[in-house]
């Protein structure tokens, strides 16, 4: 097992990161100009992954959680809360605003889309017959999600699978069937019901109505929806042609909660999850996945990335039972300039930018060891 350096046989996606910087900057200094959104993408290399700017802030409002999504080689970064208004009002402070970018351009830059009528934010998207699907999250008024055409330029209104309140905390994934072809699935946290969404007739079905209560971060890869239980550090999974779940969390990571010093391990502690976002669980590759959540710690300066990946394999355990196991285990500490992470979310295309034009972020990659050795 290592502990710092993380290569597989086949390539990894990279994972996007939207990540908060503070106007006052990470040592407290005053710098009015620094950019309050940093927009970095993890990508894999043989030896170990790098991470690197390709692309500069948002224009417009201080936001924060926004929701996104990638079609093809362009970003959309919807929605969320104003910050600068919300510091003296809890009115008109949700955003309807949408922007993309080409991250294959030559010199990247956000362009304004046409915004929702309706603004929201925590919301959930997923990408599917390259529409864009954005659901729930917390919103006053409006349909309980909407889909947004990037060919038409147009959005369009989107029902509920359920009777929902206002604030709508929604799981979502883009799975193809026997023939191939993509459904869209749901899974509202305070009901039992997994929903797929049958887009010829605008309806929402059954899959399984004894899905159960799961909340936390998700992920699919290989047939199996993955959650990360938060409050016991555990991996979750479901069989989703059998319609079950295995009965044992994933094996092989109880064990590494505790790398390097007593008080640091390659998985969050609880505590650390007083505000959203809290630990990404996101699928990286064919049965890979990954734990990615940020740490800030004003003393060193700016935000510790955390990056936890892992292979996933089935066996049957002493009871006669299925069950999954963890191996290739790998962490690494990413130090970045900011303080809050607020979406991340694995990358379709082999490379995110063109050739040539990568920049990299002011930051420093550093081993766990290291990390613990500094006592960070």
């Amino acid at each position: 097992m290592s502990k710092s350096s993380c290569s597989s046989d086949t390539e990894d996606k990279p994972v996007f990161v939207h990540c908060i910087v503070s106007c006052e900057g990470a040592n407290g200094k005053n710098e009015p100009n620094k950019d309050m959104n940093q927009f970095v993408v993890i990508e894999d290399s043989e030896k170990e992954p790098t991470i690197s700017e390709t692309f500069g802030s948002l224009p417009g409002e201080e936001r924060r959680h926004t929701t996104c999504a990638v079609v093809g080689s362009s970003l959309y970064v919807f929605g969320g809360i104003d910050v600068e208004r919300s510091r003296y009002s809890i009115n008109d402070v949700l955003l309807s605003s949408l922007y993309s970018i080409d991250t294959r351009g030559l010199c990247p830059s956000w362009t304004e889309c046409p915004p929702s009528k309706y603004a929201r934010s925590e919301a959930c998207a997923a990408v599917l017959d390259n529409k864009i699907y954005v659901m729930g999250g917390f919103y006053f008024d409006g349909p309980w999600g909407e889909v947004y055409n990037p060919n038409l330029k147009e959005w369009l209104p989107l029902k509920s699978p359920r009777d929902t309140d206002a604030f709508d905390v929604v799981h979502a994934w883009v799975i193809p069937d026997e023939r191939g072809v993509e459904q869209l699935f749901v899974y509202l946290c305070r009901f039992d019901d997994l929903f797929f969404y049958d887009s010829e007739n605008g309806n929402w079905i059954i899959y399984d109505d004894n899905f159960g209560y799961w909340d936390g971060h998700s992920a699919f890869t290989d047939g199996i929806i993955y959650f990360w239980e938060e409050e016991r550090n555990h991996v979750r999974a479901y069989d989703l042609k059998n319609l079950e779940w295995y009965y044992d969390p994933v094996q092989g990571l109880e064990d590494l909660e505790r790398l390097g010093d007593e008080d640091e391990g390659v998985f969050p502690p609880y505590e650390y999850h007083e505000d959203i976002p809290h630990c990404y669980l996101l699928a990286v590759g064919k049965g890979r996945l990954c734990l990615l959540w940020g740490e800030f710690r004003l003393a060193s300066g700016g935000l510790l990335m955390h990056y936890t990946k892992f292979s996933i394999y089935e066996f049957i355990n002493a009871k006669l039972d299925r069950s999954l196991g963890a191996h290739d285990i790998c962490h690494k500490v990413f130090r970045i300039d900011g303080y809050l992470l607020q979406n991340c979310l694995p990358l379709e295309t082999a490379r995110f930018a063109t050739e040539g034009e990568e920049e990299y972020v002011d930051c420093e990659d550093i081993s766990l060891e290291e990390f613990s050795r500094r006592g960070a």
